[in-house]
Parts: C-alpha cells; sequence; structure tokens
C-alpha cells in the first residue's frame, strides 16, 4: 500500500473515533500541527512505523479537514435548542424482560393501572430479545410476577421537549450527547419520541444534568437574541 495513503487512511480512522473534533473543523479552529504531533505516536505504532513523517500527518490532518467542513450547524442547533422545554422525574426503576408474548401482555397491562392524573409514567420499549420498562418505583409492584432479566433502581429522567423541527437538524442530538459526556454523566438510556427526548441517568446525576441542559437552552436563547 502507497506510505502516503496508508498515513491518510490512518489520520482518518483516528479522527472519526473522536467525533467532537468534527465540530472545531467545521468552525476551523483545529491547530493542524498540533493535533499531527498528538496522533504522532498513535499513527507509529498502528503503522508499526517508527518514523513518519510528520509534514505527512499535518497534509493528511488538512485533507480530513477539507472533507469534513462546511456550514456549522451550530446555528441550527441552538435555534431548536432554544424552544425546548424541560422536565425532572425521579425515583424511577428500568425493568428488563425476556421478549415473550405474556412478558409484553403484562407490560401493556399496567398502563391500566398507574395513575396518570398524580403524574406517573410508564415507558415500554423492545429490542429483538429483550423488553424494558421504565416506570415510577411504586409501580413496580405490578410486574412482581414477572421474572426479570435485569433491574436498574434509583433512576431520574429528564424530559427535553422539542419542537418538532428537531428531526430535520443534523446534529442535534450528538450536540446534547456531547454537552453531558464533557461533564462526566454517564446515561442509562436515551428514549425519544416526535416531540420528546428523555434522558434516563442515575438518580444522583438527576439534578446535573438538569442543570447542564438548562444552562445551555438559556444560553442558546441569549446567543440568538443578541
Amino acid at each position: 500500500m502507497d506510505k502516503k495513503l496508508s498515513i491518510n487512511r490512518a489520520v482518518e480512522d483516528l479522527l472519526n473515533a473522536k467525533p467532537f473534533i468534527q465540530d472545531m473543523f467545521k468552525i476551523d479552529v483545529v491547530n493542524y500541527s498540533g493535533l499531527a504531533r498528538y496522533l504522532l505516536p498513535t499513527l507509529q505504532q498502528d503503522l508499526d512505523k517508527e518514523n513518519i513523517n510528520l509534514e505527512a500527518v499535518i497534509m493528511a490532518v488538512k485533507r480530513y479537514a477539507e472533507k469534513v467542513r462546511g456550514e456549522p450547524a451550530s446555528d441550527k442547533v441552538l435555534s431548536v435548542l432554544s424552544k425546548c422545554d424541560l422536565r425532572l422525574k425521579g425515583d424511577l426503576v428500568d425493568i428488563t424482560l425476556n421478549k415473550t408474548v405474556e412478558n409484553y401482555s403484562v407490560a401493556m397491562a399496567v398502563y391500566d393501572k398507574i395513575d396518570w392524573n398524580r403524574g406517573d409514567i410508564i415507558h415500554v420499549y423492545q429490542s429483538l430479545a429483550e423488553i424494558a420498562i421504565l416506570l415510577d418505583n411504586k409501580n413496580k409492584k405490578y410486574l412482581k410476577k414477572i421474572e426479570p432479566v435485569h433491574i436498574e433502581e434509583n433512576l431520574a429522567m429528564i424530559t427535553l421537549k422539542t419542537p418538532p423541527e428537531m428531526v430535520e437538524v443534523a446534529g442535534f442530538v450528538y450536540y446534547l450527547l456531547g454537552l453531558l459526556s464533557n461533564e462526566g454523566i454517564n446515561l442509562i438510556d436515551v428514549i425519544s419520541t416526535f416531540t420528546e427526548l428523555n434522558f434516563v441517568v442515575k438518580e444522583e446525576d438527576g439534578a446535573e444534568t438538569y442543570n447542564v441542559l438548562f444552562s445551555s437552552i438559556k444560553n442558546a436563547r441569549k446567543t440568538l437574541s443578541t
């Protein structure tokens, strides 16, 4: 394989594995030389070559920048974010069951038992092999006859009420995930519908998650008003 081509591909693979850096390329604030020096030790290991020309790495970084650079999505993201509202709910439990007809029937029957007027919630979602049920801890009694695969307790859910145009804006969820990741917040689950985005976290992270998102909404509104 051509040496330059192998370096280009290796650099691209490394930068694709660091998606948050793409925003920096889009607004052209990346120090190409500094990033190339940062990547150099990893490239030497991955390509099994001790002597890799730094200039070749810099050129590979520049080529990558040209590939991903474009109009930043930040303005559209901020526009959607400025129209969002937040809600926080705690004392939740997430119960995972094997995916069977019987378990699904029991899960759906809980809808008729919870008190919607008092703000109780239930989310039932499924994969190929499992059914997950997120609901208030006090209502897990309705599922006590089912053998769970896993139970995650002491959870909180932060609901972001979003405008309909959210589904048309690329990078919106990615932006929010970056905000939470930068604060070291671990997400247990993400549940979305047409105009709601729900982040499920440990209860101990609930307030911080809410504050991070609240601050981002407030800052978006302030930025767009100036």
